[in-house]
Parts: C-alpha cells; structure tokens; sequence
C-alpha cells in the first residue's frame, strides 16, 4: 500500500504563501535628511533716496509799462522781446551765447529784409505819416507788408531753445511783453469807451508799428551800409541807377541824410536789382547756424537760385 506524503506539499504551499504576502507588502523609504538651515542674514536696511534738487529761484518779472506825466502809457521805440530781455538780471556766463543768437537773428532779419525791399520801402514811407491814417480799412491793407517783415519764432523763443537763457527767464521775459501790450490795449480801449469802431485804428496803428521795429531798424542799418559803400556794391551788383539820385547820395553828409537818399535811389530801381544790392550790405551768416531759416520767403531770389 503507497503512502502519500502530504506533510512537504503543506509545508511548502506554507512558504510559498508568505513570500506571497511579503512580496505584496508595500515597503516605506525612510525619511530624506532635513535641509541644512540657512545662515543667519539681517534684513538690508532700507534705501534712502537722495534729495530733490531744490526748485530753480523764480525770475523776476520786468516791468516794460512805462507812463509819462499824464500816466498815459508809453510806447516801446525797440522790439518788444529785446526790451523785456535787456530789463532783466540774466546770467552773465551765457551772454556770449546770447550776443551770438541776437547777431545771427540780425542777420537773417536782414535778408528778409532785402527779399523784401518793396515792402520795406512802402512801410518806409508809411511810418511817418502812420499816426495820421484813421481809416481801418486802409490800414489793415497794410498787412501783407507787415507780415513779410517778421521772423517766426521771436527772439525770446530763439534764446531759449538755443540754451541762452533758461525756460522760467524766457516766462519772466514772455510775461513782461504780455503786461505791456495788455496796458496799452487797455488804454486804448478806455480812450474808445469801449468801442471797437473806435479803437480799431488805434490798434492797427499801434501793432503795424510795433511789429515792424526790428524789420526797420536792419533797413536803415542797409541803407546806410549801402550809400557808404555804394560805388563797390553797385560795381558787384552790375546794376544802374538814375544819375539824380546818385548826385543827391554823394551830397549827403550825415547817417539820417546818407539813409533818406539811399531809400530814394533803391526806389527808383527794379525789384530784382535792389534786392541785388540789398544782399551784398547783410551781415555775414556764422558758420555755425543756430537759427532756422525764416519759414516765409518772398521778393525775388538770387540770380541762379531756386524761388521759394
């Protein structure tokens, strides 16, 4: 009879078994090592942020009204921008600057100037006889010629951005021309009683001569360049004029007399010619410009130059 031994099976199912469950047990790692603790550091002490710069010093604001013994406000006899700038205490290290930009100005007023000799010879013979003219329309004809003779920008805006003078001189010096032409607009008004058919004229008459001062003084200051060297520059300007006026340039003997027979002479000569002479008596422009060009340009132009 076969003895079936059962004890191995059981005992090997047993091992079997438990490396079952062993191999179905989850095991844990063990726990990383903690992160070394950081040194020690001081918060940073704040940032203190350096001072504003102090505010620049305010400029005093010049005081061009100027009355006589009635207290009737005064006219200017000077362009009005040059007045508030001369009234003021500026930096005397930018005056060099300064001088540079107002020369170079001169010189480009001069040849607006002689671009435009017909008008200058027109409010030549205007100005003299302006207080008389009490017509508005008459005097607002002469606008054109008005308008030809200025420069935009005006010389407190060329010396600013020029860095000749700094912003808050040019807002003293731009509020002192401000105040005076408020008081002389409000005088005028007052005279009228506030009527506009009144003070029209007054007004035109005043602004025509205003607005022409700088245009005016480069022409006589022309004119007179012109009747002391007239024999060269009529030579290089190859041009002719009536004998008359010529006889009555060499009679002249002083500066007032000299410009009066210069005018006369330049009048009775085409257009084209007298801005040839004119041209040739301009200062001369620096070699370093500052300024722009005028914007506006008429009269005739040089010979061989394009017109603008």
């Amino acid at each position: 009879m076969r003895r079936t031994w059962t004890g191995g099976v059981s005992v090997m199912a047993g091992v079997i078994g438990l490396a079952s469950v062993a191999a179905a047990q989850v095991v844990v790692p063990a726990p990383p090592a903690p992160a070394p603790t950081p040194e020690y550091q001081p918060p940073a002490r704040p940032v203190t942020p350096p001072p504003p710069p102090p505010p620049a010093p305010e400029v005093p604001v010049p005081d061009l009204v100027q009355r006589d013994a009635s207290g009737r406000v005064v006219e200017i006899l000077t362009p009005t921008e040059e007045a508030a700038l001369a009234a003021m205490k500026l930096d005397d290290a930018k005056k060099s600057p300064r001088q540079a930009v107002a020369t170079e100005r001169r010189a480009l007023m001069q040849r607006v100037v002689a671009r435009n000799s017909k008008h200058a010879l027109q409010m030549r013979g205007l100005l003299p006889r302006l207080d008389t003219i009490n017509n508005l329309g008459e005097l607002v004809g002469y606008g054109d010629a008005t308008r030809a003779l200025q420069i935009q920008p005006g010389l407190i805006q060329n010396m600013t951005t020029t860095g000749a003078i700094t912003q808050r001189e040019a807002e003293a010096a731009n509020k002192a021309v401000t105040n005076y032409t408020q008081a002389l607009g409000k005088q005028i008004n007052d005279d009228s009683g506030g009527d506009r058919s009144k003070s029209g004229p007054t007004i035109a008459r005043v602004n025509i001569r205003r607005l022409t001062l700088e245009a005016m003084r480069e022409f006589d200051f022309l004119l007179l360049e012109c009747a002391n060297r007239w024999q060269e520059i009529k030579g290089r300007a190859t041009v002719e004029a009536p004998a008359d006026k010529e006889s009555a340039l060499a009679a002249a003997k002083t500066d007032a007399a000299k410009v009066a027979a210069m005018a006369d002479l330049l009048a009775a000569m085409p257009e084209p010619a007298q801005y040839a002479v004119l041209d040739l008596a301009c200062m001369p422009l620096p070699a370093k410009r500052q300024l722009p060009d005028p914007p506006v340009r008429s009269g005739p132009p040089k010979a061989g130059e394009p017109a603008k």
